[in-house]
């Protein structure tokens, strides 16, 4: 007798194979992970014109889904966002943007293995490398949370006495990167 199995139940590698066959399917536990959509002023969205660009897993040559083929005006739209809500950003503490890091390294921790499937399909990579740096990503955004808690500013002696020079850290701005751990190294501080 022949029980049906549950996609969700497999091996991570199982469920892997079934994403590669059939590029319609997405065999995830969260298939909301897959997006094939840009994320500007909160919300997922297609460029205005509908096209696309296609996406292909760069071992074997499947496409893999599509992203949208933004204008111009639409990644500037995208950046005037990112620096809107930067300024939200930078407005919290130290101790806040900690709580929101630890919070998105939780995230990340708890959908590891869509991720790593996610990272093995679309860079063509193995499974177990895509799952470490997805690990070593989820660390050093918990590094920077705890870096935040050490930001000290410094004082340096002016030629007047009663004067000093004070120098406070704070977040820079908006910057793009394309490799999650590149990002964290920007957006976690």
């Amino acid at each position: 007798m022949l029980e049906a199995t549950d996609h969700h139940a497999q091996r991570p590698h199982q469920r892997l194979q079934h994403f590669t066959k059939n590029e319609n399917v997405v065999r995830l536990t969260h298939s909301n992970l897959f997006k094939q959509a840009v994320l500007i002023d909160n919300t997922w969205q297609d460029a205005k014109s509908g096209e696309s660009i296609d996406v292909f897993n760069p071992f074997n040559d499947e496409k893999i889904g599509t992203v949208p083929n933004l204008s111009v005006d639409e990644v500037t739209a995208a950046i005037c966002s990112a620096k809107q809500a930067q300024k939200a950003w930078a407005a919290k503490t130290a101790h806040g943007r900690g709580v929101v890091l630890n919070r998105w390294a939780e995230l990340i921790d708890e959908h590891i293995e869509d991720l790593s499937i996610i990272m093995t399909i679309e860079q063509g990579k193995p499974l177990k490398e895509s799952t470490n740096e997805i690990h070593y990503a989820s660390s050093l955004i918990r590094w920077f949370a705890e870096e935040g808690k050490r930001i000290y500013g410094d004082t340096i002696a002016a030629k007047d006495k009663n004067l000093r020079h004070i120098i406070l850290k704070e977040p820079i701005g908006v910057c793009c990167h394309h490799a999650l751990e590149l990002s964290i190294g920007n957006d976690g501080s």
